[in-house]
């Protein structure tokens, strides 16, 4: 990666701190605003799961789920802000000209957009969930290597989100033109609540504060014991600090997965860019698609085809329909679970 790259984004971030060679009193004041939120997180985390660790066993179980959903919420409100910022950066950035004519790689590119996007989208949840995981360590008296385990583990849940954030982005540029950024918004806005509302109903927090559907309190236990998101990248990251919290030991499956996956998804992205970005980029310069091809119609005598095909269009034309599509396909998601999970 080629460092220059990085130097406008450098430039302006030092003229966002520094104004005529002094520090831009602004920001002095959202720093130390910034510091007394910081205080009153830990302060109310601390109380709070300090109050559930002196209970029971039940007590000590019930932070840990507190602890694990606040990990996916927290990965999935990246992701979805890092969608919204990526399609700026990607596509809509306005040195993307001047950039893509000069000898610079995609893949290069690629890593540039990819570093900025963490940085603009990430930094301040990287700031205030220090305080409340720190909390976490704290009322559980977590050993020394909690604290290394924490700082590996946020940055690297937070640049996974971002990865996976400019796959999905890519993929939508592909198939809707970036200039219809009032629909691409409308999507990513639905899907992160589909998003959030899968997540939670598949957890079943209701199983949280209703022990008496349980035939026997170990079965209970049992239940709300099952580690949340297994197949989540943050839900990798809460398993490992929970296990280490509670037995003082380090999984090291969970513990590569949650280092080697920003790699992952940062190598599959270089893919995507190489093969989806300039169809994806000349859609955005064009109203229509850009490279769009026009075929003759194939010729058929049934009445159901042409119906069909009609209806298809209309489908992909109006962006309301898909709302519609998505709400369907979340609750029928749902409802088979619902079914499955049945006593």
């Amino acid at each position: 990666m080629l460092p220059r790259l990085f130097f406008p984004f450098i430039k302006i971030s030092r003229n966002r701190i520094f104004i005529n060679g002094r520090a831009n009193q602004k920001l002095l004041i959202l720093g130390f605003l910034g510091v007394g939120i910081c205080i009153a997180l830990y302060l109310a985390t601390w109380k709070t799961v300090h109050y559930f660790q002196s209970q029971n066993e039940l007590g000590i179980i019930l932070s840990m789920k507190i602890f694990q959903m606040a990990w996916i919420t927290i990965f999935a409100m990246l992701i979805f802000s890092s969608m919204i910022t990526g399609i700026s950066t990607l596509y809509l950035s306005h040195d993307n000209e001047c950039i893509i004519s000069s000898p610079v790689e995609l893949s290069e590119l690629y890593e540039m957009r990819l570093a900025t996007t963490f940085l603009n989208t990430s930094w301040m949840v990287l700031i205030f969930s220090v305080p409340i995981f720190a909390a976490f360590g704290v009322v559980f008296a977590a050993g020394p290597l909690y604290w290394p385990l924490l700082i590996v583990s946020i940055p690297a849940t937070a640049l996974t989100a971002t990865g996976s954030a400019l796959l999905v982005t890519i993929v939508l540029v592909y198939l809707f033109p970036a200039r219809r950024t009032k629909d691409i918004i409308f999507y990513l806005t639905l899907c992160f609540g589909i998003f959030l509302y899968l997540i939670f109903r598949l957890m079943r927090p209701e199983n949280l504060v209703n022990p008496e559907k349980y035939g026997q309190f170990v079965e209970y236990l049992s239940a709300v014991s099952n580690p949340a998101g297994p197949w989540m990248p943050a839900g990798w990251t809460a398993n490992l600090l929970t296990t280490y919290l509670l037995d003082r030991q380090i999984d090291w499956l969970l513990l590569g997965l949650v280092v080697l996956t920003p790699f992952v998804m940062a190598i599959a992205g270089q893919l995507l860019m190489e093969g989806l970005f300039i169809p994806g980029f000349s859609k955005s310069q064009e109203s229509f698609g850009g490279n769009r091809q026009f075929k003759p119609s194939r010729n058929s005598n049934k009445n159901w085809v042409w119906i069909f095909r009609k209806e298809t269009i209309s489908f992909l034309r109006d962006s309301k329909e898909w709302s519609q599509f998505f709400m369907i396909a979340a609750l029928v998601v749902v409802y088979l679970y619902n079914f499955k999970v049945l006593p």
